[in-house]
């Protein structure tokens, strides 16, 4: 039912803003059945191709369409308890999966979207520190990061950190601006003053501004004039 809600929202929100372009590819699967305990880090060899496969249709499917971006959110590589996994392995797998996505088409991008757990209890990219180092071991220059705003305060990270960092070598590929309660913002976050608490006044449909809220830096991080940009 939420799936058919939120198309039937997506289809609205295109009637109503026709000027906006909007590509969507959903690689659907890696979440269940047989990737349920990885994708590119299955144990199972052949899994593990599957997926590497099925993402790299994906990029043709998404070119088809006149997009150019691939983002991956791994939810599902990762790992639950001590001594479960074999750390290095699971690392080298995840960077060869997508140095081989990437290498599918070099003139397109793609982008690691981090998130610290779930639904695997601890994420091999759970952070923007980590996807960082990962991106540069890489050595991909079609290789970036997107931030989610959510995932970023389910870190327990301050966003325009996050974004000042990725954007010192070129690597903030995109932005998921979505305001979440419950899980996704730790205390830290929800902890406001009552003089500064979180108001919110809904613009468009899916779109809020936040009051009271790192949004507001967040913003600010991508007006900084005289900014250099470096690639790795």
């Amino acid at each position: 039912i939420g799936g058919i809600a939120m198309l039937t929202w997506l289809e609205q929100f295109l009637v109503r803003y026709p000027e906006l372009a909007l590509f969507l590819v959903i690689a659907a699967g890696y979440w269940i059945g047989s990737f349920k305990i990885g994708a590119f880090t299955n144990p199972d060899a052949r899994l593990r191709r599957l997926a590497i496969d099925q993402t790299k249709r994906g990029i043709d499917q998404m070119l088809e369409l006149g997009g150019s971006l691939m983002t991956l959110w791994m939810g599902q590589d990762g790992f639950d308890y001590s001594f479960q996994a074999d750390y290095a392995r699971l690392w080298d797998q995840t960077l060869e999966a997508i140095s081989e996505v990437a290498d599918h088409v070099p003139t397109s991008e793609v982008s690691i979207e981090y998130k610290p757990n779930e639904p695997r209890s601890f994420a091999l990219m759970p952070d923007i520190g980590t996807t960082l180092l990962a991106i540069r071991e890489m050595g991909r220059k079609n290789v970036g990061v997107t931030i989610d705003f959510a995932h970023v305060l389910y870190a327990d990270e301050m966003p325009a950190y996050a974004v000042a960092l990725a954007a010192r070598s070129s690597k903030l590929f995109g932005v998921h601006l979505k305001v979440t309660v419950g899980q996704d913002i730790p205390h830290s976050h929800r902890a406001t003053p009552p003089h500064a608490r979180v108001a919110a006044q809904q613009l468009a449909p899916g779109l809020l501004l936040v009051l009271g809220h790192p949004l507001p830096e967040f913003f600010r991080v991508f007006a900084l004039p005289g900014r250099e940009r470096h690639d790795l």
